[in-house]
């Protein structure tokens, strides 16, 4: 999952503490959150945990397993598989793939090949692998969303 994909999946389910590459957070900083979450009333929890993560969610499982009895309460993870990542696609979907399908189609007729097509204010572009696959910075302002939803 891309790192918007796992901030938007956090803010969808109400997660109270995600986990991504880019922000560090250790299982101590997850537990914060989830006994703050406790103290406001929650009788559950939810922490997502994005692929290439400084710990995976076993790893942080584990370490909350090591201090259940100091924390009070125990993690379980769910895994998700792509299937239950995705959904059913909805009218959006099938159309941007339709849109993006026949860009792709287009530009590889055209001779142009080694780019990633994509959609920019309704219309499709075409940019070069080599700038498409450059690290991109997440959008922190969604992760600063989930946490004010937390609250």
């Amino acid at each position: 999952m891309n790192i918007f994909t796992i901030k938007v999946t956090g803010i969808a389910a109400g997660a109270e503490a995600i986990v991504i590459p880019e922000v560090p957070m250790d299982p101590e900083d997850v537990a914060r959150e989830l006994i703050a979450a406790e103290a406001r009333g929650k009788k559950h929890a939810i922490v997502v945990v994005s692929e290439g993560a400084a710990r995976n969610a076993e790893q942080i499982a584990q370490w909350f397993g090591e201090h259940q009895e100091r924390l009070g309460f125990e993690l379980r993870v769910t895994r998700l598989g792509h299937v239950q990542r995705g959904g059913s696609p909805c009218v959006f979907d099938r159309m941007l793939a339709t849109q993006l399908g026949a860009a792709a189609v287009e530009y590889f007729v055209a001779g142009e090949t080694g780019v990633l097509v994509g959609m920019r204010q309704n219309r499709t572009f075409a940019s070069p692998l080599s700038v498409a696959l450059e690290p991109k910075q997440p959008d922190l302002q969604l992760l600063a969303l989930a946490r004010t939803l937390n609250l």
